[in-house]
């Protein structure tokens, strides 16, 4: 996958569990983490799973990577499975919103798709812009 602007190799890893995303956000050889959220992950009454949480986003911050959101994905998932991804995206945008991580949308079908999709999960308006940019 190459950047719109700078038209560089991006270089994106899918962490399966939280172990694996410390490790590899510790590393700082990437570019975008794609989709924490996804896999097998249980909530309790009081927190929701989101593959990411402030150390990590903190970490993430400190190299310079940037949380991504694959849309595809999302889109070939069963209506309770896509409440409850949603649930997990919107807790991680708000954990990059505080970390000052940048946030990228990949899969979108146009730029005002994804960005009415990112503000209706509580971005703001220059937070869906940046994402949509890339």
């Amino acid at each position: 996958m190459r950047n719109r602007e700078t038209k560089q190799k991006v270089r994106i890893i899918k962490p399966k569990d939280a172990g694996e995303t410390r490790r590899l956000l510790e590393s700082g050889n990437y570019d975008i983490v794609l989709s924490p959220e996804a896999g097998k992950r249980k909530n309790t009454l009081r927190t929701i799973d989101s593959g990411m949480n402030e150390v990590l986003m903190g970490l993430a911050a400190k190299q310079g990577i940037a949380l991504g959101i694959d849309v595809t994905e999302l889109r070939m998932l069963s209506s309770q499975e896509q409440a409850e991804r949603l649930t997990r995206i919107r807790q991680n945008l708000v954990l990059a919103r505080k970390a000052h991580v940048k946030t990228v949308l990949i899969g979108s079908k146009t730029k005002q798709t994804g960005s009415a999709l990112l503000r209706a999960l509580g971005t703001s308006s220059q937070q869906a812009a940046q994402a949509t940019d890339f």
